[in-house]
Formats: C-alpha cells, structure tokens, sequence
C-alpha cells in the first residue's frame, strides 16, 4: 500500500496542494489503516504508517521538482543492521528506508509528470511496491516462535542445536510472515530442549535476574519454557552456550526487541507457541 500512498501525494501535489505534507499525512493514515484491518498490531501498524508517509513525502516531493535533490539524499552511504547485509556493511539511506536499492524512486514518480493515479499505478518500474491483487486480503490470526537449527559437535563429546528463533505470523489462508530471527543455541552444558510443541505463559519471565549466564550486552532477562519451565529463553551470557535453555545470541538492543515482544504478545493472548525441530 506504500504505492497507493505515493501515488495519492504525488495527486494531490499536482493539484497545487501542499504536497509533501499532505502526501505524508495520507500515506501514514492509508497505509495504518489498511495494516490494522489486515490484523497487524502495536508496532506493526506504526511501521505501516511510517513507510506511508515516507512514499507520500517521496510523492509531494517528487511531484514539486525536487526529485534530484531527494535522490542525492538516498544515495548517502549509511552504515546499519540491514536485512540481509552483514552487521557493518555499509549501504545507502535509500535501501535502509525502502528495504532496497530504490534510491531512484523519486525520478520514478517524477518522471510521470503530472500524473493521474492509473498512471502510476501502471508504473514498471520494479523498485515500487505492486498493488495487491483484487479480493479479500487474508486476516491476522496468531504468531508463534519456531527455534530450528542443526544438532553440532562440542568438547567432551557434547552436543548443543545452532541454529534460530524465529517469529512468525499465521494467517487465515494458510500463510506465514517471518517477523524477526534472533541467533540462539541450546546446550552443550545439557540436553538441548526437547523437540516438539512448547508454549511460553504470561507471567511467567522477567528481567533482572542477575545471574551471568543470563546477561549479555545490557541484557538480562528469561522467559520460562512450558510444560518443563525448567527451560528457559534467555540471553546467552557468560561462557558459550547453555544448560539445555535457549540462549539469545544477539545484541542487547535485539535481545530486549525479543523479550519486549513475546511479553506484549503473551499479556495480550496469554499463550505463545514455541516449535522446536533440529
């Protein structure tokens, strides 16, 4: 939908309305609003809204002749955690927005002149997000984590699973939508969890607890393991690895992303599935 609130900027700037402002605040309420309908929550529907607005600013900005200048702005060097780029690399603003190379897009909807909607929305080019076809869009209906990874060799003969915790949406025609992956082991101190259906219970995690094996980088947290609480998730501090809980091996700031969602998920639907295969 991020297209849809460009395009209605781009729209209303070429009627003499103050563009970027206006295609903004229309991008940000298009796209909010079609996220909240199709099931998404708290922060989901925030992003929705902040990349609405950013394609509608494009769009009012594009439309006003500033094109070249927005253009130069997104092909500034910009160092982050991109998807799909390692940690330090360096990539420019226009992929960190826009999730890829489209530092382009404004001589894109610039290039249509002055426009009406069918227009761009018949636009090639294949940096712009595409209209979602006709019909009724599949509903949210629940997430659940899935910790997968493969069954390694340690010292002593031990073994502990490398792998991931992930997070995925369901949705009511059969789809799921990864939103978020987070490096974690389980073991080599002790059996890594066991394979199958688990679940994580509100109220039942923490911060705060203090013990070494459960702080990294300013993390400290668990998150009890049902049916045996025994297991928990956890950050993995101290020496490698962990007793046979799952051990978050991410930055502080990644860490705390995780517990912060799982807690609010929990609190509002009490129970959060856990599948674990290796």
């Amino acid at each position: 939908m991020g297209c849809v609130a460009g395009s209605t900027g781009a729209w209303l700037a070429d009627q003499g309305v103050a563009g970027p402002g206006i295609g903004m605040a229309t991008g940000w309420l298009l796209n909010s609003g079609n996220a909240y309908i199709r099931g998404a929550r708290g922060g989901d529907v925030i992003q929705a809204g902040g990349e609405g607005a950013l394609w509608g600013g494009v769009s009012g900005f594009a439309m006003m002749g500033l094109s070249p200048l927005f253009n130069q702005a997104m092909n500034i060097p910009w160092t982050s955690n991109y998807k799909g780029v390692p940690g330090g690399n360096e990539v420019t603003l226009g992929e960190w927005l826009f999730g890829s190379n489209s530092s382009n897009i404004s001589n894109i909807i610039a290039n249509q002149g002055s426009a009406s909607l069918s227009t761009i929305f018949s636009s090639p080019a294949s940096n712009l997000s595409i209209l979602p076809s006709p019909g009724p869009q599949p509903m949210y209906m629940n997430s659940y984590l899935d910790f997968s990874g493969e069954l390694t060799s340690y010292t002593g003969g031990r073994q502990y699973v490398n792998g991931s915790l992930d997070w995925f949406d369901y949705y009511s025609n059969g789809s799921t939508v990864n939103r978020g992956s987070w490096s974690a082991v389980s073991g080599p101190w002790g059996t890594p969890i066991t394979t199958g259906a688990h679940t994580i219970q509100n109220g039942y995690m923490g911060l705060n607890t203090g013990i070494p094996g459960y702080m990294r980088d300013g993390a400290d947290f668990y998150i009890d393991i049902f049916p045996d609480p025994s297991y928990e998730i956890h950050p993995d501090g101290n020496v490698f690895g962990t007793l046979g809980c799952i051990g978050i091996r991410e930055s502080g700031v990644r860490s705390l992303d995780l517990y912060n969602r799982i807690r609010n998920y929990a609190r509002r639907y009490n129970v959060l599935q856990l599948n674990v295969n290796y």
